[in-house]
């Protein structure tokens, strides 16, 4: 064994899942040569800690889960919480493989909303408001997606002739209200 596997296989035992006499009785062996309830719980924590000695381990020892577990992680029956654990134990994750994940997801959730914009009809669609703390986890995983993200997500720098439309609306709506002002200043003094 090398000193990594030892490291790795004294942190899985100082589980609280396992009592001091269970601890006493293991040695330095891969976990899935053995079976039991000990060997559950040393694959599940060696899976946590070292997912990428975990598969190794696992290659190794030519283990393989049970049908059902195989069959429940394919969806085609209901995962029950043994069964996951069975499955979460040969198919440890490693860190980045998590990383990559929630990074997927968090970019499909847009955490920077979207701007509101005008349709080609003249409708208004008005902007979305995004997550300000999901937005925080994209930005400390992936600066870079965040960033891109982010800049997608601010209202375009309007040209020269939106500026003049929207300034000749605005002309044109306080016109409008200045004369029914005085529409209805002459109505009401009976002019």
């Amino acid at each position: 064994m090398t000193p990594e596997q030892i490291q790795t296989l004294f942190e899985a035992a100082r589980t609280p899942l396992l009592t001091n006499s269970q601890r006493e009785g293991l040695t330095l062996v891969n976990p899935w040569t053995k079976s039991g309830p000990v060997a559950q719980v040393m694959q599940s924590e060696v899976s946590r800690i070292n997912p990428a000695m975990a598969q190794e381990w696992i290659a190794e020892s030519g283990a393989s889960m049970s049908l059902a577990a195989a069959a429940a992680a394919q969806g085609l029956m209901e995962v029950t919480p043994a069964l996951q654990a069975e499955i979460d134990r040969f198919n440890p994750v490693t860190q980045e493989q998590r990383d990559h994940e929630q990074i997927e997801w968090l970019k499909a959730q847009n955490p920077y909303g979207t701007p509101g914009f005008y349709r080609e009809d003249g409708s208004y669609v008005p902007p979305v408001s995004g997550n300000m703390t999901h937005a925080i986890q994209l930005e400390s995983l992936a600066p870079e997606v965040a960033a891109e993200l982010k800049a997608k997500s601010q209202p375009a720098p309007l040209t020269e002739e939106q500026i003049f439309e929207q300034k000749k609306a605005a002309a044109a709506a306080q016109a409008e209200a200045h004369l029914r002002s005085m529409q209805h200043t002459h109505a009401f003094r009976g002019f």
